[in-house]
């Protein structure tokens, strides 16, 4: 059994433990408010985006485009896995690695060759070690990230799919549901699907799969309750007729094609960032309620050991006392 000496020793490793868990508790928190902030703010963006894009699909329905083109025979696809650069953080990459690893098993039995693109070094360190052939690697990305990232992602995905190297890309990450739990889901960027979306009036649930219209539709549909909850107005806020576009509706669609692309893929970036703060809070709380437990119990572990050798040595006093007392009697006898 630990002494005395050793149980004091751990209560104060512990103890630093726990202070240092608290620390990163408070700091994901304060990210996490941080994250959806950037979210509701991106959401101003992606929304005009989406209205823009619907509108032009609906006057020019006709309008061909690389990235619009379904391929008869889709035999190459490409998996894009988003994982952070760090730990602590639960079982946020162990998730999402085992979606997409379903992912590619599923596609592998049914294409000629899947390609493994990831971001995040936790992902690619695992993904090498299980000896899993790594096609791209986006070391850069960071748990901040900015529109630039996701045109440097988009520009990589569509130059693939326009070169013909793949037939369709998905992209796997976690969707950030609130503070204390995520969800992986996996998203289909390419082909961009030709219907042309409905106005969007109510909330459309996020499924586990789910494709590029259907994702930033529900972002559309969560603006215009924020906006309708704002200004106390129940029409869409978009109106097609109100724009006048120059140059031709063809020419702005060859140049917001790519740029939807992209808010698709900064918009699943932002969402991983938040969904990792909150995994990273989620097990800094856990560890820190687990720190208190085991310092309680090392407490109390020690006041019985410290009891137990004040009692020892308080027998041992009067033992001896009662001994000498006991000698004192013989030898005056």
């Amino acid at each position: 059994m630990a002494n005395i000496k050793d149980i004091k020793r751990r209560i104060i490793s512990v103890n630093k433990t726990e202070h240092i868990t608290k620390a990163m508790e408070m700091v994901a928190a304060s990210r996490i408010f941080n994250a959806e902030i950037r979210i509701r703010t991106f959401y101003n963006y992606a929304a005009r985006m989406i209205a823009l894009i619907q509108h032009l699909r609906e006057v020019a329905p006709f309008i061909e485009h690389p990235l619009l083109e379904i391929r008869e025979r889709i035999e190459k696809s490409a998996v894009v896995i988003l994982t952070s650069n760090r730990g602590l953080c639960g079982a946020y990459n162990e998730n999402v690695i085992k979606e997409a690893e379903n992912l590619i098993r599923r596609l592998s039995s049914i294409r000629e060759g899947v390609k493994i693109i990831v971001s995040g070094r936790v992902g690619h360190n695992y993904l090498k070690f299980r000896g899993m052939q790594i096609s791209h690697y986006y070391q850069n990305v960071s748990d901040k990230p900015s529109f630039e990232e996701a045109q440097n992602m988009g520009a990589h995905l569509t130059d693939l799919y326009i070169n013909r190297q793949v037939d369709e890309i998905y992209l796997v990450f976690n969707h950030f549901l609130n503070a204390m739990s995520q969800q992986p889901v996996k998203l289909r960027l390419l082909p961009v699907s030709k219907a042309i979306p409905g106005k969007v009036e109510e909330e459309i649930d996020v499924t586990p799969e789910f494709s590029i219209d259907e994702m930033l539709e529900t972002l559309l549909a969560k603006y215009i309750r924020e906006k309708i909850a704002e200004e106390s107005k129940g029409e869409f806020l978009f109106e097609p007729s109100g724009y006048v576009f120059e140059p031709s509706e063809k020419e702005l669609f060859m140049v917001l094609l790519p740029q939807y692309i992209e808010t698709a893929i900064f918009y699943a970036l932002l969402d991983a960032s938040a969904s990792e703060h909150g995994a990273r809070r989620t097990a800094m709380k856990m560890a820190t309620d687990n720190a208190e437990r085991v310092i309680e119990n090392l407490t109390r572990t020690y006041h019985r050991l410290r009891q137990q050798k004040i009692t020892t040595e308080i027998v041992e006093i009067v033992q001896g006392a009662e001994a000498i007392k006991t000698a004192h009697g013989i030898l005056k006898g």
